[in-house]
């Protein structure tokens, strides 16, 4: 039998979200995500959006998901390796990675992205939406359901492999400006793809099948996965030593939303909605 448990930890410099999981040998592990300062502010203010104001976020995203996994293993490639060349210069966050040939990290990092994607997909309308966003949902994805499984054979499926968790961050905003902490560089100007990269996509052009909610939705809603993340990471099957170089590359990458917060997260992001407010995530 497993045995797991889930904290929120706050402070006022960053927020960790944790969960443990114990295996039948009694042995234990515990998978931790921080969220940086600027990024716990955008879901505060998330929160009070939707479950104050009654709002919704505007659909479809003009910056979709994907659109932004595949753009930051660009950035991976063009920015991130290359600076590891001056080590004196660039102390990663991977740093305490064994050594690795670029083409290898970028591998794991095109597998980092991919499990993102496929855990927004599976997860969205199970634990990542808010009741009053549930219409929403149902009217984007209305003609493009899959007729070989149903919602409910989801729902059952993620409750096999992960806790229920609350996403824990739901204070009242502060009306602050959204500084940056830490960032990183900013992507390289150019759009040329990486050389390692030409051609390559999440969603090729021969992918077939119900449109995926990652071409639909936008950083807020994936925002949301973060906190839901220890919890999905400690039910799968990655060893003690591929959940650290996972949690270390997702830290990465929520560093590169801080760097962009204001072009994937844009003031103007939430519409009315003719819906009182529902305060509560879908069960």
């Amino acid at each position: 039998m497993t045995h797991t448990s889930g904290t929120s930890k706050g402070s006022d410099t960053e927020s960790v979200q944790e969960f443990q999981s114990e295996n039948n040998n009694g042995q234990s592990r515990t998978i931790r995500i921080k969220l940086p300062p600027p990024l716990i502010h955008i879901l505060q203010t998330d929160s009070h959006e939707i479950q104050t104001l009654g709002h919704l976020i505007k659909l479809p995203a003009s910056i979709t998901i994907a659109k932004i996994l595949e753009d930051y293993v660009q950035y991976f490639a063009k920015v991130i390796i290359p600076s590891w060349k001056n080590r004196s210069v660039s102390k990663t966050v991977l740093e305490h990675d064994i050594p690795l040939p670029p083409e290898r990290k970028l591998s794991l990092c095109k597998d980092v992205v991919e499990g993102i994607r496929i855990y927004f997909d599976f997860a969205l309308p199970l634990i990542l939406l808010y009741n009053s966003e549930l219409d929403q949902y149902k009217r984007l994805s209305q003609n493009t359901t899959s007729s070989s499984e149903t919602p409910d054979d989801s729902r059952r499926k993620l409750r096999r492999r992960s806790a229920r968790l609350t996403v824990g961050i739901e204070a009242p905003p502060a009306k602050s400006p959204r500084v940056a902490e830490e960032s990183v560089a900013q992507p390289p100007p150019d759009l040329s793809p990486h050389p390692e990269l030409s051609g390559w996509s999440l969603y090729p052009d021969s992918f077939q099948g119900p449109t995926p909610p990652c071409t639909l939705y936008g950083a807020t809603h994936l925002l949301r996965l973060f906190v839901k993340l220890p919890g999905l990471l400690s039910r799968s099957q990655l060893s003690d030593s591929r959940s650290r170089i996972v949690c270390r590359h997702i830290d990465q990458f929520l560093k590169y939303l801080v760097a962009n917060a204001d072009q994937l997260f844009p003031d103007d992001n939430y519409m009315k909605s003719n819906k009182r407010p529902n305060v509560t995530f879908c069960q």
